[in-house]
């Protein structure tokens, strides 16, 4: 977990304060869970253009912090608008195997 100190001029929260104020994502809790919270800065999320973003968090004594502020870029750089790389085209050798493969399965289907 990386921590970040500029997140001490921030309004700092411990991951279950930080949990109460998030939705849950199943229908069977009122909030999320703090390890949810705990995995957000651990390990991070994909965004929608596949990087990987972290919740930024400070170690304050014995414990991990969050701040109101780090939960709200966390979300916006998921909730980025970037626009997705466009697929390669298959290469000549995946595209006749492909075809090969699928020529196969009908004449096994009796086509």
């Amino acid at each position: 977990m990386n921590t970040d100190t500029s997140l001490l001029a921030e309004t700092l929260q411990s991951f279950s304060e930080a949990a109460k104020k998030i939705p849950a994502y199943r229908g069977t809790a009122e909030h999320a869970d703090p390890s949810t919270v705990f995995r957000w800065a651990n390990r991070g999320c994909r965004a929608a253009d596949g990087s990987l973003v972290k919740l930024q968090v400070v170690r304050v004594g014995g414990r991990y912090l969050t701040s109101v502020e780090a939960i709200q870029r966390f979300f916006e750089s998921l909730n980025t608008d970037a626009v997705l790389p466009k697929a390669r085209p298959r290469s000549a050798t995946k595209r006749r195997r492909a075809s090969q493969r699928a020529s196969d399965e009908l004449k096994a289907a009796g086509v």
